[in-house]
């Protein structure tokens, strides 16, 4: 068992990370495609934004910038510009096309406007990381393009980390953020070759944002991409177990944000098992077209990890997230007194203003609901039909961290967590 769970650690770890899959999707043609909108809705008046932090990430291929719900946002970060191997920056075009809209649009309704830098590439990040002179060459582009535009600070989305890489990843931080007014971190859900120094990076940002998705990847077996919960048939992993793993590597609350999905996923697969086995790598779908499917194909309900899922036909399975498992999640991040929530990809959700403005509802209030514990669903949409001895034997199959670059300080097959204590802070973030 213990050869089999090491065999599964290192299978997760090679994973591309959750927005390294979505841009080499997007590179290779086969990511979600977003419509153009020909006639923008007119923008909301200001009004009062979240009391706690909601960051949305938007990719450079998302929907237009003034589709966006900005009066429900507190941090927005466009990815993004590239970390190149001599320390200098590419794709700068992702952001000089869009910053200033961006940054006039934010500062209308008091959103801090940030520039995301990734590197999804091994050997970039050896070559630069160590390096105190091609890290100076990178901070250097970074504020001359932040400060070209009137924006807020960076986010950095360093995915797939190695050990070795760990106190120069520390070092790099540190001297960002001494030349920057913000900066905030994606941070993996499982940290499987322990090559990241949660405390010491929450101490040196503003904010860690947990990529809490993709805990089963396109090339893994089909299975909720964002579990709240873990627990048979599935794996321990889930955003309650990050959230936790965190708190105890010494982070506190008020620096971690819960990331969210605007994204399902379609697996190809042997049959309609829950777990199931895929017979090839599952396609990305916006949250929009996934809904959509879902209630298309017949709606039914993961009571354990609070996820939806449906089957399109008897070879394929679509796991996604729909307003009744967001809100789950959004609830218990608010109720557990973290910073915050966030969301990629803003604009997959295809101007849903229900979604939004449940969001508001429970980010802006001075009594929000208490949903820290997953619903009961004891009566789900459309009762799941399959046979308890049908299913595979509980197991690892659920063990995955879409190159999350996630740590297991506990082993897979360790006790599972239940309920965390929860309690209220609320987090204010605006100005």
């Amino acid at each position: 068992m213990l050869a089999l769970a090491a065999l599964v650690s290192i299978a997760a770890a090679s994973e591309p990370g959750p927005h390294a899959a979505a841009l080499a999707d997007q590179l290779a043609g086969r990511g979600p495609v977003l419509r153009r909108s020909q006639t923008p809705p007119p923008p909301p008046p200001p009004t009062e934004g979240p009391d706690t932090t909601v960051y949305g990430y938007w990719p450079y291929w998302g929907d237009d910038l003034d589709t966006i719900d900005w009066d429900r946002l507190s941090h927005f970060s466009i990815l993004g510009v590239e970390l190149l191997s001599d320390g200098s920056l590419g794709n700068t075009h992702h952001w000089t096309d869009y910053a200033a809209q961006a940054v006039e649009l934010g500062n209308a309704y008091g959103v801090e406007v940030h520039l995301c830098v990734y590197s999804f590439e091994d050997d970039v990040q050896a070559s630069v990381l160590p390096s105190a002179s091609k890290r100076a060459k990178a901070i250097g582009e970074l504020v001359e393009l932040i400060e070209a535009y009137g924006a807020h600070g960076v986010n950095v989305d360093i995915e797939g980390l190695d050990h070795d890489l760990k106190e120069h990843m520390v070092s790099f931080i540190q001297e960002l953020r001494a030349e920057t007014d913000a900066l905030y971190i994606a941070m993996p859900s499982v940290d499987w070759s322990d090559a990241w120094d949660y405390a010491q990076l929450a101490e040196d940002s503003d904010g860690l944002f947990i990529m809490a998705y993709g805990y089963h990847y396109s090339s893994g077996d089909p299975g909720p991409i964002s579990p709240l919960s873990g627990g048979s048939p599935w794996s321990a992993y889930a955003i309650d177990w990050s959230v936790d793993d965190y708190r105890d590597a010494g982070v506190p609350d008020d620096k971690i944000i819960v990331g969210l999905p605007l994204y399902g996923r379609n697996w190809p697969s042997e049959d309609t098992s829950v777990p199931g086995e895929a017979t090839e790598d599952g396609t990305a779908v916006t949250w929009a077209t996934a809904i959509a499917q879902g209630e298309s194909y017949g709606r039914r309900w993961d009571s354990v990890t609070s996820t939806p899922y449906a089957f399109p036909d008897s070879t394929h399975q679509l796991w996604y997230d729909d307003h009744e498992s967001i809100e789950a999640k959004v609830g218990w991040s608010v109720d557990q007194g973290l910073q915050g929530v966030g969301f990629w990809a803003v604009t997959y959700e295809d101007e849903d203003t229900e979604l939004w403005s449940m969001i508001h509802r429970l980010t802006n209030t001075d009594d929000p609901p208490d949903d820290s514990d997953p619903p009961d669903d004891s009566e789900p949409p459309v009762e799941d039909t399959d046979e308890d001895d049908e299913r595979d034997a509980p197991g690892l199959r659920g063990v995955d961290g879409i190159g999350c670059g996630c740590s297991a300080r506990q082993s897979p097959v360790s006790a599972l967590p239940w309920v965390l204590p929860f309690g209220l802070l609320l987090h204010r973030r605006r100005r």
